[in-house]
């Protein structure tokens, strides 16, 4: 009996020993604490757990390339903590060092943190130039007062309902959006929330005490003065997408132009293409800041000032107007600053579509003129205007049907109802049909008083104004006379079996 009890004793002062003493993971963390705090070293480089709790106040482990901090868990007296700029990636369960008021854990590649839940003393929370995406529960955290999280990837603001000493937030350089009320933490002086993604803020009028408001180079499209804690000395509002319209209301504050930075502010994200045939006109302008007074406007066309009237009218637009517009919005209330007002491309298309117009011809022959008929888009209004090499006369039409051509070749030119015209490039061919032709000089003097007409049928003879004048069967020798009357001078047309053959008569004494 008594020897069993003695194994027990023996194993029980062996487990105590075991949990007393811990190997030290980190290499450069042992030679941190070899230097500073031998006292919590043995001879085998453990950790003596009761010595370490026995270490109370400041610890500093700062730039000692530590990347595990697995045995802090046992120093739980001390006050604060300073491990930062190491190579931490996690840390232990630190809900033993209740008694911290300070944590600083910045400049590491922690990814996530530990339960704080336990840190009720905590005043100051310093997680800055870390790896994380979000900041876990900290409603416990009552005494929080200075809450530091810059330069992580936090993409949601955090509860802070809760932790009303709060006075000072840091979530520069985030990917945060939106930010919730903040009207409970009424003792905060200090928000920086500069370099996010934010697109609106919450009404700060009733956090009276803050001084210091950073919400540069975030994405606030619309901004309302009203909001703003009226005592705040410092707000930094530039390099968003603010417009005239939210600047101006902030020269209701004192002393304005001493207490907010607005200039720069982004170009506004305003593209737009406007489409216009050649030779209209055409009006380009921005509906911004239209309710402000003193508003200069500068247009810009392809970086070239272009005019300072609030808008560009163009008269008969020609293809040399195309190209991109951008304007610039100034004030006097602000003289640094100009509010690029967004792009605007100006396409220019021919007046009219030349490829839509198709035409039809009719040939010319011995009976009759060529004819040319022309259409178009129904909508398209076009005159159309037929030249040829072949004479000086102008052929005019507003159907597009032209029934009176002579002439076997034709150059095109179309207006529309802005008298914007447009040259064809291609020439229009009319068909001429050959068909015989007969000269007549019936004199009596033996040449030419008569023809023998060599065809089978029933041939009728037409004058110049349509008219019948004689039908004869042939074949047939004729004479240019009616009942013993010579035929007068002039031109004349045969048809044969109704047209299938044409003839041109040509009668001259």
């Amino acid at each position: 009996m008594h020897k069993h009890i003695s194994i027990l004793l023996v194993l029980l002062c062996l487990w105590i020993q075991s949990w007393a003493q811990q190997p030290i993971k980190d290499a450069n963390f042992l030679a941190f604490l070899k230097s500073n705090y031998p006292q919590v070293v043995d001879n085998q480089n453990n950790l003596i757990t009761s010595q370490a709790e026995l270490v109370s106040g400041v610890f500093n482990c700062s730039s000692q390339n530590i990347s595990s901090l697995d045995e802090i868990q046992y120093f739980i007296n001390i006050t604060e903590l300073y491990a930062d700029t190491n190579l931490l990636t996690s840390l232990p369960d630190i809900s033993s060092l209740a008694k911290l008021t300070v944590l600083d854990l910045s400049h590491n590649q922690l990814t996530k943190l530990p339960d704080l839940s336990s840190l009720s003393e905590l005043t100051t929370l310093n997680v800055s130039k870390n790896l994380l995406t979000a900041l876990d529960d900290l409603s416990s955290l009552s005494k929080l007062q200075q809450l530091i999280a810059f330069d992580n990837n936090i993409t949601k603001f955090p509860s802070l309902s809760s932790l009303i000493k709060l006075e000072q937030i840091d979530f520069s350089n985030n990917a945060i959006v939106q930010v919730p009320s903040l009207k409970q933490l009424s003792l905060l002086k200090k928000l920086e929330l500069s370099y996010n993604n934010i697109v609106s803020i919450p009404n700060l009028s009733e956090n009276t005490l803050i001084k210091d408001l950073y919400l540069n180079n975030n994405q606030l499209d619309t901004f309302n003065v009203s909001w703003l804690p009226q005592n705040a000395r410092n707000i930094r509002i530039e390099k968003n997408y603010l417009t005239w319209d939210d600047i101006i209301p902030l020269t209701s504050l004192n002393n304005y132009s001493s207490r907010v930075k607005v200039s720069p502010q982004y170009a506004l994200a305003i593209k737009d293409s406007i489409y216009s045939k050649r030779a209209k006109t055409i009006n380009i302008s921005t509906q911004l800041d239209r309710s402000i007074a003193q508003i200069t406007y500068t247009w810009f066309k392809n970086n070239t000032t272009y005019t300072t009237d609030s808008s560009i009218n163009i008269s008969r637009v020609q293809f040399s107007d195309a190209g991109s517009y951008t304007v610039q919005l100034s004030h006097p209330s602000f003289p640094a600053l100009t509010i690029n007002g967004g792009t605007y491309q100006l396409v220019v298309k021919e007046c009219i579509d030349t490829n839509s117009i198709r035409y039809t011809t009719n040939p010319i022959n011995c009976a009759q003129n060529g004819s040319i008929t022309f259409e178009t888009n129904p909508n398209d209004k076009l005159s159309y205007f037929l030249y040829s090499p072949l004479t000086s006369d102008t052929l005019v039409s507003t159907t597009g049907i032209f029934q009176s051509v002579k002439y076997p070749l034709y150059s095109l030119l179309v207006k529309d109802e802005n008298n914007c015209s447009v040259e064809i490039a291609s020439k229009i061919n009319v068909i001429t049909e050959p068909c015989e032709e007969i000269i007549l000089t019936p004199n009596n003097d033996g040449d030419k008083d008569e023809v023998y007409l060599n065809l089978n049928g029933s041939l009728k003879i037409y004058n110049n104004h349509g008219l019948l004048i004689d039908t004869i069967q042939c074949p047939t020798n004729w004479k240019p006379e009616v009942k013993n009357h010579l035929l007068p001078i002039g031109y004349y047309l045969a048809y044969l079996n109704d047209g299938q053959t044409k003839l041109g008569i040509t009668i001259v004494y």
